[in-house]
């Protein structure tokens, strides 16, 4: 098997290679204007998906409500291709008469692919219905993990031999640093010492979160941090947040898992239920910054909890997140959509 990446990328944005096997990069622009990324597309980008698809015995798109990889469904579709599609929660999560009017096209479409990965199953019952009643089979498949770097001891993380609570994402309104904040506060007004800590680059929310550090000694803003050098500034820290709305998957969570961080998420996290399942972590009510506070003061303070919910963070990313777990579910995929293809 040899598989070729096909991928659109503005300037700057460039992976630097692909790890299995020949890229075919191209920039791409806002063809059209509308919200997000919906409007963005590559014309050289559309040409050589032709002819590889013309080429392939089974494609996999990662799904979204874009012109890019609709006109590669519309192509697998026209030349009659296996394909399976991959969703990353980004079908489901919004629901605005824009989206929608996109779905009454896209729908159809996704109902002939030959099957369907949705990172969580809450977002594999979302799509089911998002899809109606006889669509092709769903399987449930986390995004890969970085790999991680050798881990710091427990007794030797911290900023300035004090423990640290790290939270690491975009500035966006929907990740919600505003309760990592206030819960920042609250646990300074219980005379508490950690060092709140928030990573990553601004979308709207930067000016709102250096006020709140002005006026908390507890809490500081590092700016943005390379994705590459994420783990090993992950890894310094004692316990890892997460407080967005209704997170389809989290990357960086799933990171903080593989280094067997104790974790703490929001209900309406896609992953925590399975957090709590193996105990890899608390979970609080969502924007309740009083309860995220106590939660991180339970962790910190009791070594043994500390070290139960490590093992099963452990254990989460290993079972659930593995890479061998994920290629044989894949290699299963595969072969299931092409022997049920006539060629």
């Amino acid at each position: 098997m040899r598989p070729t990446l096909l991928a659109g990328s503005f300037e700057g944005d460039e992976p630097l290679e692909a790890a299995t096997g020949p890229l075919a990069l191209a920039r791409v622009r806002r063809l059209v204007p509308s919200p997000g990324f919906t409007g963005v597309f590559s014309f050289r980008l559309a040409t050589r998906a032709i002819a590889e698809v013309r080429a392939c015995d089974l494609a996999h798109v990662s799904v979204s409500r874009e012109l890019g990889p609709v006109w590669v469904i519309l192509v697998l579709t026209v030349l009659r291709r296996p394909w399976v599609a991959q969703t990353h929660g980004m079908l489901t999560a919004r629901s605005s008469k824009f989206h929608r009017s996109i779905d009454l096209f896209l729908r159809p479409l996704l109902r002939r692919s030959g099957g369907i990965i949705a990172l969580t199953e809450q977002e594999a019952e979302s799509v089911r219905g998002w899809l109606g009643e006889g669509g092709p089979c769903i399987t449930v498949l986390g995004n890969p993990v970085a790999a991680a770097p050798a881990r710091v001891p427990d007794d030797v993380r911290g900023v300035n031999h004090r423990r640290e609570v790290i939270w690491i994402a975009r500035l966006h309104r929907r990740k919600r640093v505003s309760t990592f904040a206030a819960a920042a506060a609250r646990a300074g007004e219980l005379g508490r010492t950690e060092a709140w800590t928030v990573v990553g680059p601004d979308e709207g929310d930067e000016a709102f979160l250096r006020r709140q550090v002005a006026l908390n000694k507890n809490l500081s803003y590092e700016g943005s941090i390379p994705g590459g050098a994420v783990a090993a500034r992950l890894d310094r820290a004692n316990v890892f947040v997460l407080t967005s709305e209704a997170e389809p998957w989290g990357n960086v969570l799933a990171l903080a898992l593989s280094l067997r961080m104790p974790v703490v998420v929001p209900e309406s996290a896609a992953l925590a239920r399975t957090i709590e399942e193996y105990g890899a972590g608390l979970v609080f009510a969502d924007g309740d910054h009083a309860a995220l506070a106590h939660q991180v003061s339970k962790i910190l303070d009791d070594e043994t909890l500390r070290s139960r919910l490590s093992v099963g963070a452990g254990n989460l990313s290993e079972q659930v997140l593995g890479r061998e777990r994920q290629l044989a579910t894949l290699r299963s995929i595969y072969k299931s959509v092409v022997d049920r293809t006539p060629f």
